[in-house]
């Protein structure tokens, strides 16, 4: 018996063509227009992970090399990697753009499904229309041609969702699938949905939803149980292609299959307590967020963790839903009450199998938008939901509204409304001169066998040598698996160690170091820039009671214009630098130099004031004495002398207390610029007082 699902003449070969070549040429192009991937996920752990999948040995030698989420399936982000090392940037996230463009093609086919009944060319038409308008939402375009996996998968979620949708209610005028076309296509639809989880853990909540609409006007019969059953195979055999090694290698390195998230459940003692966070900050906490969300998205508010962005879709749907609600409550209320007057009906009424399929992808959308929204809030990881909104809109409006014409010109208005009101988040893109590929590492930190301890971005750690080990020692602080293994690879450790962040050096990190027997030295430091970053290695030694610093060796300069102040051992509450200097951040700013201070000096700051700290007064603190001074919002320099009844009493420590610390948006709410400033500190200098 012929596979008709519906019958073959419902697809030309033209038309998938079209919507093929439109969707990743159109993507493409857009990838070049945005510019080259330099966000934080990309820098944190995308780019390591592709490396990773290349080089799977790292999963031993290195200790937490590029964050928590360096340990997820590095499958997904193995083609970046690989297209970033052998072609110009420009070429790479071309092919990457036009591969997310394949997402038109995985809203196109459900919303044509839906729209099954209409005249081919008008339901067409409609199709292409809908699924543009899902493809033209924030976080769609904004992850054209990046590293995200999130404009990866959906296809791999969608048309899972649109085989089932139409073997379950097929068109009862063309024969169905035999036994096994029907069954095969199911096993075919659960590998895709299972291979999408495989690589995005996240994509778990969509398998949740397809399990539940399964049920939507269940046959109970061998075929509905059989044909359920052989989804679920499908899944559990497209996750463990995709992820079922790697999960393995976990559980035998790590005792959990999905390390470090989830420990709670696997309980491996490789790892300690640590953030992941799950439940997502940006998660609804209750039913009023869960109803005000959509709103606040489309009046430019995200969630907690979110980028800025606006998109009126959900509110739409929202509204729409509510009115669906609120009609079938009157329909219902009006076959028992007479008196009621009764709704008017289509003229030509919607087929039973187009009302079954609504209702079965509604179901999916409901259930898997509940889930993550109360785990996730993320609005990258409902991209497949977001791709079926203009289908959903549409359809949703033609059960309120049975007249076609009317709806596509309200429908079409919206639409309109939403995409001119359309605000991307601002993922980090860069232009493609400014490509950071390659990274340029010193020579100097290309000497065999050397391990670094790690805090910050990843993406630069393939570019060091090929024996080079990295820790990422403020994971692994605590008592665990972990630790005890960082702990003696330092101690069997033969070759240099050094250090690898970014810039500047805080306390905190200082602290942690200390941990594992080892202090940055500040004098012996390596900076390379990468685009904006800056990052600095500097040479780890191990704690002993003859090598801590000693007095400073005046005079000292501490320059704010750059990082590479070799008297400095770290600071708190400042800004990275900028050409005339750095920015105090918060009420206080703190420098720990490397090296106690003498019993007298002078300290010599060159600053200007920002806002209401013009002409305030600042206290600087050393050693518990206090001086206080004020500037102006001009540059300008002030002596402060200072005496001590010995010496050793002043300490390593400088403190700067901001009296009202301020942001540019605080005066300009037109500004985004919400950093609390107070002082643009171009340099301190530390001068022998006279006589000394």
């Amino acid at each position: 018996m012929p596979i008709s699902i519906p019958d073959k003449s419902f697809w030309s070969q033209r038309e998938i063509t079209f919507v093929t070549l439109f969707g990743m040429l159109a993507s493409a192009i857009f990838s070049l227009v945005l510019g080259e991937d330099f966000g934080p996920d990309f820098l944190n752990y995308h780019s390591y992970s592709g490396y990773l999948a290349f080089n799977p040995d790292r999963l031993v030698t290195d200790i937490f090399p590029s964050n928590i989420q360096g340990y997820l399936n590095p499958y997904a982000y193995a083609p970046q990697y690989i297209l970033n090392k052998h072609l110009p940037s420009m070429a790479a996230g071309f092919i990457i753009g036009a591969v997310h463009g394949l997402c038109l093609l995985a809203a196109y086919i459900p919303s044509r499904l839906l729209l099954a009944h209409w005249p081919a060319n008008l339901s067409r038409r409609a199709a292409f229309a809908c699924a543009l308008f899902g493809t033209i939402s924030p976080f769609f375009l904004s992850g054209v041609g990046s590293s995200f996996s999130d404009n990866l998968t959906p296809i791999l979620v969608l048309l899972p969702v649109a085989i089932i949708m139409a073997l379950r209610f097929r068109d009862t005028a063309t024969p169905p699938a035999n036994a096994v076309a029907y069954y095969g296509l199911l096993l075919l639809a659960g590998a895709l949905l299972g291979a999408s989880i495989g690589l995005k853990l996240t994509n778990l909540l969509f398998f949740i939803g397809t399990g539940v609409a399964w049920f939507w006007r269940p046959g109970f019969s061998w075929r509905f149980f059989l044909g359920g059953f052989a989804v679920f195979l499908g899944i559990v055999l497209g996750f463990l292609v995709v992820d079922g090694w790697w999960a393995w290698r976990l559980w035998i390195e790590f005792h959990n299959p999905t390390f470090p998230f989830h420990n709670e459940l696997f309980k491996s003692e490789m790892i300690g307590p640590i953030f992941t966070n799950m439940p997502a900050w940006a998660a609804a906490d209750n039913l009023w967020e869960v109803i005000a969300y959509p709103f606040r998205w489309m009046r430019g508010i995200p969630p907690e963790t979110e980028w800025h962005f606006r998109d009126y879709r959900y509110a739409y749907l929202y509204i729409l839903a509510a009115a669906l609600v609120a009609q079938q409550l009157y329909l219902l209320l009006s076959s028992k009450v007479r008196a009621l007057p009764r709704l008017p009906t289509p003229q030509t009424p919607t087929p039973g199998y187009i009302r079954d399929r609504l209702w079965f992808v509604s179901v999916w959308v409901l259930v898997s938008y509940a889930l993550w929204i109360g785990v996730f809030g993320a609005m990258r990881y409902i991209i497949p939901l977001t791709l079926l909104t203009g289908i959903l809109g549409l359809c949703y409006a033609l059960v309120l509204v049975p007249k076609r014409r009317a709806v596509f010109v309200a429908t079409g208005m919206m639409a309109i409304v939403a995409l001119v009101t359309l605000q991307r988040p601002p993922f980090a893109r860069e232009k493609w001169e400014k490509s950071w590929n390659p990274v340029t590492v010193p020579e100097a930190l290309k000497q065999p066998n050397t391990l670094y301890m790690i805090e910050g971005l990843s993406f630069v750690e393939p570019f060091f040598a090929d024996d080079a080990r990295f820790i990422g020692f403020p994971y692994v602080a605590g008592p665990s698996g972990l630790h005890d293994r960082a702990q003696k690879v330092i101690k069997d450790h033969t070759g240099p160690i050094r250090t690898l962040s970014m810039v500047p050096w805080s306390e905190a990190t200082k602290g942690t170091l200390a941990i594992f027997g080892l202090r940055r030295n500040p004098a012996d430091c390596i900076l390379f820039p990468v685009v904006y970053y800056t990052f600095q290695s500097c040479k780890a030694e191990r704690i002993t009671e003859n090598n801590e610093p000693g007095p400073l060796q005046l005079p000292v300069m501490l320059d704010f214009r750059t990082v590479d102040n070799p008297a400095l051992d770290f600071t708190n509450g400042f800004n990275p630098p900028e050409t005339y200097g750095s920015w105090t951040n918060g009420q206080d700013a703190k420098m720990t130099l490397f090296g106690t201070l003498p019993q007298k000096f002078v300290l010599k700051i060159t600053a200007y004031a920002f806002g209401p700290n013009v002409e305030q007064l600042v206290e600087i603190t050393i050693g518990g004495t206090e001086r206080k001074t004020s500037f102006s919002d001009q540059m300008q320099t002030m002596l402060l002398p200072f005496d001590f009844p010995h010496e050793g009493a002043a300490g390593q420590t400088i403190k700067i207390h901001i009296p009202q610390p301020t942001s540019p948006h605080d005066l300009d709410p037109s500004s985004g610029d919400l950093r609390k400033l107070g002082l643009h500190i171009q340099s301190i200098e530390i001068e022998p007082a006279a006589g000394e």
